[in-house]
């Protein structure tokens, strides 16, 4: 995810822009402090007891 003063993206390691696939993460890093960031991680989904599940990742339950 690139934090930008522009705005934030959240681009796959493709170079993919998924800001639209994911609006709940890019509206919660416009209220992390600082104008510029690069935060670098990967969205799972949680299994019915709250644990994630690798499983099942985020992006593959989007198609």
């Amino acid at each position: 995810m690139h934090k930008e003063p522009g705005g934030v993206h959240i681009i796959t390691r493709d170079g993919h822009d998924w800001t639209d696939c994911f609006p709940a993460i890019a509206q919660a890093a416009v209220t992390i402090g600082g104008e510029t960031m690069i935060l670098d991680g990967e969205a799972v989904i949680l299994d019915e007891t709250g644990r994630s599940d690798f499983g099942g990742r985020a992006s593959e339950a989007l198609f």
